[in-house]
Formats: C-alpha cells, sequence, structure tokens
C-alpha cells in the first residue's frame, strides 16, 4: 500500500489549506465592513454567507484531519465515515453560500419584477436556471459565472444526489480488479474457518486479504463519476470565494 497523492501534491494541497483561514477571514470582514442600506441583505450577508464560509473551512480542516493527503495506507471505517460527513455537510453550505449571495444582490439592489413586484424566492440564487437575477448583474460577474457553467454542473450533480438519489460517500477502501476473485476467496476461506473456530488460520486469511486492498480519496455517489475531495473541496471554496468578492465589489 501506498500513497495516493505525490510528495509535491501535497505540499501544494497542505499549502493551500494552510492559507484558508485567513482568506475566509478577509472575505467576512469585507462583508462586515460594507455599508448595507438594506438590513434584510445584511443579515444575509453576515449571518448566512460570512457564516457559511467559516463551515467551509471548518469542513475541510475536518477532512484533511481526519483523512490527511499523506495518509500512507488504509483508513479506518470511522475515518472514511468522518470524511463523507464533512463532504455532505460542505456540498450543502457551498450550496446555500450561492443562494445567500443572491438574496444579498437581489435585495441590497432591490432587483424587482418589471411590474414592481418581490421576485419568488424560487428565483433567486445565482445558477443558470436564475435568469433574472443573473440578468441583472454586471457584466464582469455574469461572465465569470458563464465561464465556471461545468462547475455548477457538477455542483448540481452532487447537491441532487445528496438530497435526493445515493448520498455522496468516501468508499472505505479499492481492490484492482485483478485481484478481485483472489479478495472473494479469501472472504469465503475467512467465513468457513471462522465456523470451523479456526481462529489464527481465520486471521491469516484476514491479513492476506488486507493486503490486497488499496485507498483512494474519492467522493463516490454523484453521476458525473468520483471526484478528489481534498483538492474538488479547496476548489470549490475558492470559486465561492471569487463569487463573493466579485458580487461585493458590483455592490461597492
Amino acid at each position: 500500500m501506498a500513497r495516493y497523492y505525490s510528495d509535491e501534491t501535497i505540499k501544494l494541497l497542505k499549502g493551500e489549506h494552510a492559507r484558508l483561514h485567513w482568506r475566509s477571514f478577509q472575505l467576512q470582514q469585507r462583508c462586515i465592513e460594507y455599508k448595507f442600506r438594506n438590513e434584510q441583505a445584511k443579515k444575509f450577508a453576515l449571518h448566512g454567507f460570512s457564516r457559511r464560509l467559516g463551515t467551509l473551512v471548518r469542513c475541510i480542516d475536518n477532512i484533511f484531519r481526519a483523512i490527511p493527503p499523506e495518509l500512507d495506507g488504509v483508513p479506518t471505517f470511522d475515518q472514511t465515515q468522518d470524511a463523507a460527513i464533512q463532504v455532505q455537510a460542505f456540498i450543502f453550505n457551498v450550496f446555500g453560500c450561492l443562494d445567500n449571495l443572491g438574496w444579498v444582490w437581489v435585495l441590497e439592489r432591490n432587483i424587482t419584477k418589471p411590474n414592481g413586484m418581490p421576485f419568488p424566492p424560487e428565483w433567486v440564487g445565482l445558477r443558470a436556471v436564475n435568469t433574472a437575477v443573473r440578468d441583472s448583474l454586471g457584466q464582469e460577474l455574469r461572465k465569470y459565472l458563464e465561464s465556471i457553467s461545468d462547475w455548477f454542473e457538477y455542483l448540481e450533480d452532487v447537491r441532487h444526489a445528496l438530497a435526493h438519489r445515493i448520498p455522496l460517500y468516501v468508499p472505505p477502501f479499492s481492490i484492482a480488479p485483478d485481484n478481485e476473485s483472489r479478495y472473494i476467496d479469501l472472504e469465503r476461506s475467512i467465513t468457513s474457518l471462522v465456523m470451523q473456530g479456526k481462529t489464527a488460520e481465520a486471521q491469516a486469511k484476514k491479513m492476506e486479504q488486507d493486503s490486497l486492498k488499496f485507498f483512494d480519496p474519492w467522493i463516490a455517489g454523484a453521476a458525473r463519476g468520483m471526484v478528489l475531495f481534498h483538492g474538488q473541496m479547496l476548489n470549490d471554496f475558492k470559486t465561492i470565494e471569487v463569487i463573493g468578492a466579485k458580487l461585493l465589489a458590483e455592490l461597492t
């Protein structure tokens, strides 16, 4: 068994992780210092978006603690369960950040229907389906959101998987296809030996079986396939950070 990541990749991942708290703090400060005219927009910025930023950072902290990038070998069941919980909480809060920012924009800029009536809640957000909100944005932010359409599609996929299909999970281990039949044979042998009371022999077979396992730090359960969670979560935070900063800049 060996580490999944190279030394260079581990250094990059840990370097990005080390800067998260400061980056989050800076963006939260921008929310705090902005002079909102609309009190409800202020609540969405401070108690919605800013708090969610802190949650995103904490989720990443926890997953780097549960399964560090430099892990050599197969994690325990508890480690993979804890990692899955952090991934699930993270995804919902990324989604929530986008909706919070949508409300900040609509309320602070007093964006309404052509007849002056407020937008219904389902219209508010920054996703592609939120056309009325996107059309009201400045050119720079609108173009940026359009440029990351693949990321929005990914986010929709994992969010819907989590809420409506198979919940996202971290596979506890993998087996190479060439070793699959041997793994199954060993499982049968272990079961038979245990039933015969041959504990020592069963343990020896179990050790051989465990030697066939390896771990890849994937998130599974989404229709688009598996993604590496360390890098994906860091990238998702950066995307939310950029969107938040650009939206605040357009409000100024």
